[in-house]
C-alpha cells in the first residue's frame, strides 16, 4: 500500500510540472524546426554570419528540448519496468521453500502491491509518461511540422 501511496504522491506534486514542461518542450521543437528551416532557406540565399549562427543556436535547443523529454519519458518507463521486474523477483522469492512464515506473508503482501495496483507516471492523468507515449509525441512533432511547412 505504501509503494502505490508513493506513486500516486509523485504523481500528484509532479504531474502539473511535467505537463508544461511536456507542453512547452512540444511547442519549443515545433517552432525551433521551423525557424531553423526557414534559415537554412535564407543562408542560402545569403551567405552571413548571422543565419549560420542562428542555425546553431536552433540546432541547440533542439536537442536540449528533445534530451528533456526523452530523460523525462526513460526514467519514467524504467522505473514502471522495474517494478514488473521487482515482481517477478518476488514470485520466485516466494516459490523457495525456507522461507519462515513471517517472510512468507510479507512477500505475498508485497507481490499482491506489486501486481494488483497500476504504477504508472502521468501528466495529471491526461497521458501515461512512457516510451509508447515518446513515439507518438515524435510522431505528432514531425506531422505538425509538416503541416506547418506546407502552409507556408
Amino acid at each position: 500500500y505504501k509503494l502505490h501511496t508513493l506513486s500516486r504522491s509523485i504523481n500528484t506534486c509532479y504531474g502539473f510540472p511535467i505537463l508544461c514542461a511536456t507542453f512547452w518542450t512540444f511547442i519549443s521543437i515545433i517552432d525551433i524546426f521551423y525557424n531553423g528551416v526557414f534559415s537554412l532557406n535564407a543562408s542560402y540565399s545569403k551567405s552571413s554570419f548571422t543565419h549560420y549562427g542562428n542555425l546553431v543556436v536552433c540546432f541547440g535547443w533542439s536537442i536540449f528540448s528533445a534530451v528533456l523529454i526523452f530523460v523525462t519519458t526513460t526514467v519514467c518507463h524504467m522505473t514502471v519496468e522495474e517494478t514488473n521486474t521487482t515482481m517477478v523477483h518476488v514470485e520466485s522469492l516466494l516459490l523457495c521453500s525456507n522461507l519462515t512464515v513471517n517472510a512468507m506473508d510479507e512477500l505475498k503482501n508485497f507481490s499482491f502491491q506489486l501486481s494488483r495496483l497500476k504504477h504508472e507516471f502521468t501528466a495529471c492523468g491526461m497521458f501515461t509518461l512512457n516510451l509508447p507515449f515518446l513515439y507518438a509525441l515524435i510522431g505528432v512533432t514531425c506531422t505538425y511540422f509538416v503541416i506547418l511547412c506546407q502552409l507556408n
